[in-house]
C-alpha cells in the first residue's frame, strides 16, 4: 500500500528519486493554488499510483510524451485559424516556430523519422486546409487556442481549449482537433459523448462567458494508415536473354510518402472527419455531479483520508502504461522530474484562476 502525505521537500527539473516505495505527495500540492488537468483527473480514475507520479512531475525518459505527428499537426492547426492558410515559406517557418517549442517530442527521434513526420503532416494539412476551406473564409467566427484556469468547488481546473466557433445561428460549439490512427464509426458517437476533455472545455466556457455552449464540434483527422509496399516491379532485368525476367524491390521511402501524400488529395472525406456532440441539460448535471466527486475524492486522497493503491487493471491494458516499469521493478531509475503541466505554457500552474460562477444545470 502506497504511503500518503508527507513533509516533502520541493522537487527541481532534474532530480531523480530511487525507489517508487519513496515517493510521496508534494508538499507544495495544492487543488485551490495548483489546480488539476484531465491528465491528473484521468490518471486519478485509472489507477492512483500513476497519478502520484504525474503529481511529482515523472516522466519516463526512454518514452517521447507527444509525437513528432500529432505535435506538428497540432501547431499547424492552431496557427491557421489563427493567421489563415499559409504559403509555403510561412509553413516552413511555422514547423520551425513548433520545434523550438516543443523540444520533447523530438527527443530520441531519429532524423528519418522526424522527417517522415513532418512530411506526414504537412501531407495532411495541406488536404486539411483544400477540403476544409470554407473555414478560412470568416476568421471572425473563431476563436483560437487558449489556456484557462477556472474555478470549480474550490478547485482550479487547467487546460487548454482548441476554438470557439459562433455559428450562423449564433450557437457557441466548441473544438476538439482529434488525431485517430483508428476509427469506430458504430460507437465513435457514444466514445466522445463520454470525452473528459471536451467536458472541461464546456465547464471552462460556461466560467469564461457566463453560459454553456451548444456542444462540442470534433475536428478528426485521421492519420494514414498506409504502409509501404514490399515489393514493386521495376521493369525487364537487362541480363535476362529472354527479355522476360521483372525486376522486383522494396518502395522506397520517398514513394511511399508521396503515395500517402497522393491519397489524401483523392480521398479527403476518408481522411477529414467532423462530429458534433450536442451538451444537454442531462448531460450537464451528469458530469458537475460526477467531477465533484471525482474531485471531493481526490481531496480526500491527498489529506491522507484515503490510501494510495495500485490498479493491477490498468497495467494490462493493450497500451503500455509510462510507468509500468516502475511498479514491476520499484526503481525510478528511468524517470526525470519536470513540470506538472508540460502540456501547458505555465507549466507549474502559475497564475489565477476566474472564480467560479454557479454552474446553471
Amino acid at each position: 500500500m502506497q504511503k500518503t502525505r508527507k513533509p516533502a521537500k520541493p522537487r527541481g527539473g532534474s532530480k531523480r528519486l530511487a525507489k517508487l516505495d519513496q515517493l510521496t505527495i508534494p508538499a507544495t500540492y495544492d487543488l485551490r493554488k495548483v489546480g488539476v488537468t484531465q491528465t491528473l483527473i484521468v490518471a486519478f480514475q485509472c489507477c492512483r499510483v500513476r497519478w502520484l507520479m504525474l503529481l511529482n512531475g515523472l516522466r519516463n525518459v526512454l518514452k517521447n510524451r507527444v509525437t513528432v505527428f500529432g505535435t506538428i499537426m497540432h501547431g499547424l492547426l492552431e496557427r491557421v485559424y489563427k493567421d489563415g492558410v499559409p504559403t509555403e515559406a510561412i509553413r516552413q517557418k511555422w514547423i520551425g516556430q513548433i520545434k523550438k517549442e516543443e523540444p520533447d517530442a523530438f527527443r530520441a527521434v531519429d532524423a528519418e523519422q522526424i522527417e517522415s513526420d513532418i512530411w506526414m503532416a504537412e501531407s495532411l494539412f495541406l488536404g486539411y486546409c483544400a477540403y476544409w476551406k470554407k473555414d478560412f473564409k470568416d476568421k471572425k467566427a473563431h476563436q483560437t487556442e487558449h489556456e484557462f484556469a477556472v474555478e470549480f468547488n474550490g478547485v482550479t481546473v487547467r487546460g487548454k481549449m482548441d476554438v470557439r466557433e459562433e455559428d450562423k445561428a449564433g450557437d457557441v460549439w466548441l473544438w476538439e482537433h482529434k488525431f485517430l490512427s483508428r476509427i469506430e464509426e458504430d460507437v465513435l458517437s457514444a466514445k466522445l459523448a463520454m470525452d473528459l476533455q471536451s467536458q472541461l472545455y464546456l465547464l471552462a466556457d460556461f466560467h469564461e462567458r457566463g453560459e454553456w455552449a451548444k456542444g462540442i464540434k470534433y475536428n478528426i483527422v485521421r492519420k494514414p494508415s498506409l504502409r509501404p509496399k514490399a515489393k514493386i516491379e521495376r521493369g525487364i532485368d537487362p541480363e535476362d536473354p529472354k527479355g522476360k525476367r521483372k525486376l522486383y524491390s522494396p518502395e522506397t521511402r520517398i514513394e511511399y510518402l508521396q503515395r500517402v501524400r497522393a491519397d489524401i488529395m483523392e480521398r479527403p472525406d476518408f481522411y477529414f472527419i467532423r462530429h458534433r456532440v450536442t451538451w444537454t441539460k442531462r448531460d450537464r448535471e451528469g458530469f458537475l455531479r460526477e467531477l465533484s466527486n471525482k474531485l471531493n475524492e481526490m481531496a480526500k486522497v491527498i489529506a491522507g483520508e484515503l490510501t494510495i493503491w495500485k490498479n493491477q487493471a490498468a497495467c494490462i491494458i493493450p497500451f503500455k502504461c509510462d510507468f509500468l516499469d516502475a511498479c514491476e521493478t520499484g526503481s525510478l531509475a528511468n524517470y526525470n522530474a519536470g513540470p506538472l503541466f508540460p502540456e501547458l505554457k505555465e507549466g507549474k500552474a502559475a497564475g489565477r484562476a476566474i472564480k467560479s460562477k454557479k454552474a446553471k444545470k
